[in-house]
């Protein structure tokens, strides 16, 4: 998961957010691929949240299809629309590194 560090969140609305990105990921995986899931729950479901800037996240947004965007609703602390975090579908850390090299370089949250 990426946070959007240029997006002026709290920690409980970045937490939020995180757990939007969460969802958006399980949902996909109870749906399309049952046996990912299965593996990731089994596995202890972990999670790595990274933070990067707005234009990062965009042209993570851009290059990738297989991503999930979350964006706010505008109801709090940011105007609605913005792009508060994206999430990948579970992976090792060396499928990451051959599929999303540029993550590497980002920074724990």
């Amino acid at each position: 998961i990426v946070i959007n560090l240029d997006a002026k969140m709290g920690k409980g609305k970045a937490a939020a957010q995180i757990g939007h990105a969460v969802m958006h990921v399980t949902e996909y995986l109870l749906s399309r691929n049952l046996s990912l899931y299965t593996k990731y729950k089994r596995n202890g479901m972990p999670k790595i949240v990274l933070g990067a800037k707005a234009e990062v996240i965009n042209q993570l947004e851009t290059d990738y299809n297989n991503i999930f965007i979350v964006r706010d609703a505008g109801r709090t602390q940011v105007a609605a629309g913005t792009l508060t975090a994206i999430a990948f579908i579970p992976m090792t850390e060396a499928e990451r590194d051959i599929s999303y090299p540029e993550l590497k370089s980002l920074k724990l949250l």
